[in-house]
């Protein structure tokens, strides 16, 4: 697998786990459980942070609109504020 197509599965799954509805509380811990693993195999296939951030960014904002479109807010708020409000974190 290179970093494109590895790239593309965590957009994927990404999508799947905001898919998820907030009731499922154990399946949707144990897909963020993966993701976070992915996140953490990424360095096998050469993938920066910097390009984890960009995928995280581009579905949460899609998820963002989402869920607000619906009007499910309980989950909106499943989505950490400073992902939300689009601020970048500096370390």
């Amino acid at each position: 697998m290179e970093q494109s197509e590895f790239l593309s599965y965590l957009s994927n799954e990404l999508d799947l786990y905001y898919q998820i509805p907030s009731t499922y509380s154990q399946v949707k811990y144990e897909k963020k459980q993966y993701i976070n693993g992915l996140m953490k195999a990424s360095r096998f296939f050469g993938v920066s942070f910097e390009n984890i951030q960009e995928v995280i960014n581009r579905e949460s904002k899609g998820q963002i609109a989402a869920l607000a479109a619906s009007g499910r807010t309980d989950e909106l708020y499943e989505i950490p504020a400073f992902i939300r409000e689009n601020k970048a974190i500096h370390v």
